[in-house]
């Protein structure tokens, strides 16, 4: 996998995948840090997801953290101590069990980052 991040996204269910290495996802937790910027993703073949959105957006704005999809585009959007934690979740040291690992980042009631309108997002790291 090359060091641009593969998005995918289902309508039906509104969930929303990012793929990438170690190194991608680093990257994508300094943009976050920094609450601004924006990566292009790689063109690939989104199955089983219906969509394959070409960027992920960043925006530093008040509150908890929303992962939003419209058009092409990802956006993850929220207040800096909610981006922080978002960010932080992405790196560090992944134990790749047999060439992948993946976490689901979803809202659940009184959630401590992520605001009820958040799209499902996964996280998936790939060796």
């Amino acid at each position: 996998m090359n060091d641009l991040p593969e998005i995918s996204y289902a309508a039906k269910t509104n969930e929303c995948e990012i793929a990438g290495s170690t190194t991608c996802f680093e990257r994508i937790a300094d943009l976050i840090d920094s609450g601004t910027g924006r990566i292009a993703a790689a063109v690939h073949d989104p199955a089983p997801y219906d969509a394959a959105p070409a960027k992920l957006t960043v925006r530093r704005t008040e509150g908890l953290v929303r992962v939003l999809v419209s058009d092409d585009e990802v956006v993850i959007e929220g207040g800096a101590e909610s981006l922080a934690v978002l960010a932080d979740s992405l790196r560090g040291p992944v134990d790749l069990v047999n060439g992948s690992y993946h976490v689901h980042i979803e809202y659940f009631p009184d959630h401590f980052y992520l605001a009820e309108d958040s799209h499902p997002l996964v996280v998936r790291w790939v060796a």
